[in-house]
């Protein structure tokens, strides 16, 4: 899928908020994103967070490559 920078990580913000995780390999492969965009995506997730939902932390459980929704 091609998908703006906007479009993917309002995508990752829905799935974050709904499912509660986010899939590293999805976004790499369906989105065609490279590891670097997807770290400056989850940068900007975060820095989100802290400004809007300060109780709220986006963290990473290496084990299974996936994001998770922390409130």
């Amino acid at each position: 899928m091609k998908a703006t920078k906007t479009q993917t990580v309002l995508l990752m913000y829905e799935n974050l908020t709904s499912n509660g995780s986010i899939h590293k390999e999805y976004y790499l492969s369906e989105c065609e994103l490279s590891e670097t965009t997807f770290k400056r995506y989850i940068s900007e997730m975060r820095c989100y967070l802290m400004n809007f939902h300060p109780g709220w932390e986006l963290a990473y459980a290496k084990k299974d490559n996936v994001y998770y929704l922390q409130k």
